[in-house]
Formats: C-alpha cells, structure tokens, sequence
C-alpha cells in the first residue's frame, strides 16, 4: 500500500507536474527525519487515547445490580 498526496497540476502556472512515487519506507523515513517531535506528539496522543477507550469501554460487574434476563 502507498500513501501519497497526488497533485497533477501546478495552481499558480497550470502546468502538470511531474509524477513522483514513494514506498512506505522512504515516508517513514522522511517522517522521522523531517518531523520526528510532531510524530512522537501523534504516537503520545494515540497512546492516551487507547488507554481512555480502554478504561470506558471496561465492563464491572456490581453485586447489586439484576441483569435483564435474570429478571424475567
């Protein structure tokens, strides 16, 4: 799979630009070499929301409570 941006023509001239291909590698590349600090904010910020999700998606089971089924 391959990530780009496609652009085909230039707005201020209106010439077509010239075709350029990446692999994944060399994004991650240039990811990590140009905008490391802005990646490691991103992969903090997935991280703290994994562990929301995790913590509101968890199921506690009180004694008190009668299920629906069982009330039947």
């Amino acid at each position: 799979m391959i990530a780009a941006i496609m652009v085909f023509v230039d707005p201020a001239t209106g010439h077509p630009l010239k075709t350029l291909r990446a692999g994944p590698a060399e994004l991650g590349r240039f990811l990590f070499r140009e905008y490391w600090f802005a990646v490691e904010i991103a992969s903090f910020l997935l991280l703290i929301a994994l562990v929301g999700a995790l913590y509101l998606g968890r199921h506690e089971k009180k004694p008190g409570r009668v299920q629906a089924k069982e009330s039947l």
